[in-house]
């Protein structure tokens, strides 16, 4: 056992992603097995070697059949199963999140078991998604649950036109799974990666950081050298064990005490490994940028320093400058890096970058601060701004001084529709959008800057 990994379990940086081979043991039937009972009931035999996606489209479409006799065979399967000492005991841990595209209960009925009903909370739908940090696991069912098998918010994800539509109602799940990929080790136990969502995240982060993306780990007994060498090369690194074996050696490792679960103090000594990380991710989705983030994180720095702000206050101000554009990880190439004019839908979603660049960052407790900024740097003086029309001091100060930043570094920098403007035209500028646009203090203290030969050479060079 890698003692990373164990590290990053008690430190409640891993996230757990069970597949349905983890319910084998409790008596769940596995995809082939769920087939071939298909085929016999419903389909005279035929199609056994075809996917369970297949063969349950086919059932579905089958006359005097239909979607609800289909899901009622399913969950006529899974829901008697009983409780594993392998579940009882994984919930022990501090997972950062549990993802798993299971139908059945098994994690919640764990919780029940061991009197720990209240400490998870369960999400089959973006909308489930809790408004505000509630220091419990985050359960993601991502295929829908037989808790509400004829959900059409969250429909259970069985024949191909489910997988098809899968992201229906589902994109802040999808998207919490992107961004703890980004800065979270991963484990799998039973699970084959057949999942398309899942593989298309992994495949996408994996082209982005490289040798930057964090390692994963997966529960796989009896594994041969070439598989361990294949998944290598996708940063997995295979465990030879099984679900049984990995909890009780994880039970072990607890009872000897050799890690604290103490999430907020391990946490607290990586949080420059985590900022590092993050600034990275940023830079790499932003690489078209017309201007160096070091130059905001200056600007806003000095501005800040001038209008008195605390240690603590301008640490949060120049961390904001480099993932103020976090959020655009969740917009598509198409949008971000469209040459011309966007359309109105198009300029929706881009007003919606710093409401996802909130979520993201308030995902960490220590982030609290930034994910406001992150989210208000786009607010203006007189109310005009996004995406919650808040003015004058209704937006936080460390907001007004980044929008202040960001213009003058955006108005001498050159756009497609202009070239870059001069010093003196950016002056004028921004006393012209000064009581309007931006908070007026703010403006006089970075015109007064902006008057300084060091300040000048710091972000023109």
């Amino acid at each position: 056992m890698p003692e990373s990994l164990v590290s990053k379990i008690f430190s409640g940086r891993c996230v757990l992603f069970l597949g349905s081979g983890a319910s084998l043991a409790a008596g769940a039937p596995s995809a082939t097995s769920l087939t071939e009972k298909l085929s016999n009931k419903y389909l005279d035999g035929k199609h056994k070697d075809r996917s369970l996606a297949k063969v349950a489209s086919y059932v579905e479409q089958k006359p005097g059949i239909g979607r609800r006799e289909l899901l009622e065979l399913v969950i006529s399967q899974l829901k008697d199963l009983e409780v594993t000492e392998a579940h009882k005991k994984l919930i022990n841990f501090p997972w950062a999140s549990i993802f798993t595209t299971n139908y059945e209960e098994l994690i919640e009925k764990s919780f029940e078991k061991t009197s720990r009903e209240d400490s998870f909370v369960k999400l089959t739908k973006s909308t489930d998604i809790p408004k505000q940090e509630l220091n419990k696991t985050l359960l993601v069912k991502l295929h829908g649950c037989i808790s509400d098998p004829f959900s059409q918010e969250a429909p259970i994800v069985i024949t191909e036109d489910d997988l098809a539509n899968s992201e229906k109602n589902r994109k802040a799940l999808l998207d919490l799974l992107k961004w703890q990929r980004y800065s979270h080790t991963f484990l799998f136990i039973g699970y084959s990666f057949g999942n398309p969502n899942l593989s298309k995240i992994w495949e996408e982060v994996l082209e982005e950081l490289g040798d930057l993306s964090q390692w994963s780990f997966a529960v796989f007994p009896s594994s041969s050298e070439e598989q361990k060498n294949l998944w290598k090369n996708r940063r997995v690194k295979l465990l030879d064990c099984t679900f049984q074996e990995f909890v009780d050696y994880l039970m072990e490792w607890k009872e000897k005490k050799k890690f604290r679960i103490d999430n907020q103090d391990t946490f607290s000594k990586d949080l420059t490994a985590v900022r590092e990380l993050l600034k990275a991710v940023v830079s790499l989705r932003e690489r078209e940028l017309d201007y160096d983030k070091e130059k905001l994180e200056y600007i806003v720095g000095r501005i800040g320093d001038e209008l008195g702000l605390s240690n603590n206050d301008l640490e949060a101000l120049k961390f904001s400058a480099w993932v103020l554009g976090i959020g655009k990880i969740g917009l598509p190439d198409r949008i971000l890096n469209k040459p011309g004019a966007l359309n109105e839908e198009e300029w929706e979603s881009i007003k919606n970058y710093p409401k996802t660049g909130e979520w993201l960052l308030s995902k960490i407790p220590q982030f609290q601060r930034e994910a406001s900024i992150v989210r208000h740097h786009h607010e203006k003086w007189d109310g005009s701004g996004y995406p919650d029309g808040l003015k004058k001091e209704e937006i936080p100060l460390e907001a007004r001084i980044l929008a202040v930043g960001d213009t003058i570094l955006s108005m001498l920098s050159p756009r497609s529709y202009r070239d870059e403007l001069s010093l003196e035209e950016t002056r004028s500028e921004i006393q012209n959008i000064s009581g309007l646009h931006i908070d007026p203090e703010i403006a006089d203290v970075a015109l007064n800057l902006l008057e300084r030969r060091e300040v000048i050479d710091n972000i023109l060079k």
